[in-house]
């Protein structure tokens, strides 16, 4: 049900939280990418996992609203509609919590 991956949470206190291009770019630093989520399976697995801890509500995913559509930072479109349920907004982002992916602005830390 997985393709290959490895998850590393980023559990930074509140002062050290990043944006969604601030947490792409520690992951690119580290070679790797934001999850790209595939299947319902891997969905599940990432939103009904969350780590919580320090207070953290919710994890950058690596999926953003480019030119009015939901793209993975590996290029492909969102196909699962129902993952998240606003419509695209540009200069929002997609977060994980508790259950469900939600969209919120990139900006949000």
């Amino acid at each position: 049900p997985f393709q290959s991956g490895c998850y590393a949470i980023n559990d930074a206190d509140p002062p050290e939280q990043k944006t969604w291009e601030g947490a792409r770019g520690d992951c690119i630093g580290q070679i790797s990418d934001l999850a790209v989520v595939n299947n319902e399976t891997e969905k599940s697995y990432i939103s009904g996992n969350n780590w919580w801890n320090s207070g953290n509500s919710a994890y950058w995913i690596g999926l953003r609203v480019e030119g009015g559509n939901w793209k993975w930072v590996d290029g492909r479109n969102l196909t699962y509609t129902s993952w998240i349920t606003t419509s695209p907004t540009d200069g929002h982002c997609a977060v994980s919590v508790k259950n469900e992916f939600k969209s919120v602005s990139c900006d949000e830390k």
